[in-house]
């Protein structure tokens, strides 16, 4: 997701859940640091604004959801507080602060949305024909498998110990995500059609040695076959999608 540098939005107290209290945009434009987008959709772009969190709180980042359709004068508060947000044509999609998957379909209110998932961490992946793949936490500490949500229904893809995250999708029912199922953090390929998984980086290592390759951390995007992505402090790496080579 790309860093807005210059948008025109005031935070001020706020109520979660209701649309006259969350942040209202100013006509000034000005540097916003850490507004991210979540991508444009029909009704346009969804635009998130930090909200307030406790300075010693360890909880996942939210922003207050927005869209803004032609400009800043047109910038709209969607009553919404939302750690990830993703909008395509089967309606707007939202992980909540409390970790759920939602989805409001139409011009609903967003009061009425479906429940997809619970216990989500990070990201979704969205598939073009509606699926959604998450990563949910388990039963265990560090434990946490993918789950696919298609019409309506949730079934595991995942189920080894330890933790399976960051889905990401890179083709027509193919994903890649991060898995410490070998002890090690390695990105792991998942094909949803034949549930054939294996692993792309760091095969046969137990320790992280001068051959390991870090795990992405953000930025993750598919270029010309390679997967290319940052693993912290500004660290980029490529990796063949098919070989795992760096």
């Amino acid at each position: 997701m790309r860093r807005w540098s210059a948008l025109a939005l005031v935070l001020l107290a706020c109520g979660e859940g209701d649309p006259d209290a969350s942040p209202k945009p100013t006509s000034k434009v000005e540097s916003a640091p850490g507004v991210v987008s979540f991508g444009p959709g029909d009704a346009g772009e969804l635009i998130g604004v930090p909200a307030p969190v406790l300075a010693e709180s360890d909880a996942p980042a939210s922003y207050w959801l927005y869209r803004e359709s032609a400009g800043i004068a047109e910038t709209r508060a969607l009553g919404l507080s939302v750690r990830h947000a993703h909008q395509d044509a089967y309606g707007l999609t939202w992980v909540s602060e409390d970790g759920q998957l939602q989805r409001q379909r139409g011009g609903g209110a967003w009061r009425n949305a479906e429940t997809l998932a619970t216990h989500v961490l990070g990201n979704p992946a969205y598939f073009a024909d509606g699926r959604v793949v998450v990563s949910r936490t388990g039963p265990e500490p560090g434990e946490s498998d993918l789950y696919l949500w298609d019409r309506g229904h949730l079934r595991a893809l995942t189920t080894a110990p330890g933790p399976d995250e960051m889905p990401y999708v890179v083709g027509r029912g193919q994903l890649v995500f991060v898995s410490g199922r070998t002890g090690i953090a390695s990105l792991w390929h998942l094909d949803l059609d034949s549930g054939q998984q294996r692993q792309l980086t760091n095969r046969g290592l137990r320790r992280v040695d001068r051959r390991f390759i870090p795990p992405p951390v953000r930025d993750l995007r598919v270029r010309d076959g390679e997967l290319d992505y940052d693993a912290g402090d500004g660290a980029r790496y490529r990796v063949d999608l098919r070989s795992g080579a760096p």
